[in-house]
């Protein structure tokens, strides 16, 4: 058997450059991914803080396997978004998919830590998520959301009937 009979030149030259292709494309994906990936991980770690500091605020009893659960499941779901974004910027050519992708994404995070901050600091968000931020920019009526005061006594009371 000699080397013409199994593979011939164009088939192995056809298969290692589809090769190559695929690994430089993931090698940039990877590279791309490590700054986003690194941001997502500190914004689920201060999210899990003030998750839990707002979560004893209220009352609730802080149960260490549902944090750990939704902490990996939210990793898991970031990591799926950054590998998305990024593979779609290679793809197009451009990296304003990524940002687009990742600022909602990260944005709508950045809004958790941010109601649960002020919910500790004894005030409450209502109606505010990433698309009514960027409804505003576009003219959208965001006018339902509202920054209110909260004392301490309903934060209790709501606690006890199960609320959030």
């Amino acid at each position: 058997m000699t080397f013409s009979d199994s593979v011939s030149a164009k088939e192995l030259l056809l298969e290692g450059g589809v090769a190559t292709t695929a690994v430089i494309f993931l090698q940039e994906a990877v590279t791309n991914m490590i700054p986003f990936l690194i941001i997502a991980v500190i914004l689920i770690l201060v999210d899990l803080y003030f998750g839990i500091k707002a979560a004893k605020k209220r009352g609730e009893k802080i149960r260490p396997s549902r944090a750990l659960r939704r902490t990996v499941g939210k990793t898991v779901e970031y990591v799926c978004w950054v590998i998305l974004a990024s593979t779609l910027s290679i793809a197009f050519g451009t990296q304003l998919i990524e940002w687009i992708v990742l600022g909602i994404v990260m944005g709508n995070e950045l809004l958790s830590i941010l109601t649960n901050y002020f919910e500790i600091h004894g005030y409450k968000i209502q109606g505010l998520n990433i698309f009514k931020i960027v409804g505003d920019k576009a003219g959208i009526d965001t006018s339902d959301v509202t920054l209110e005061k909260v004392d301490d006594d309903s934060i209790s009371e709501n606690a006890q009937k199960g609320g959030k």
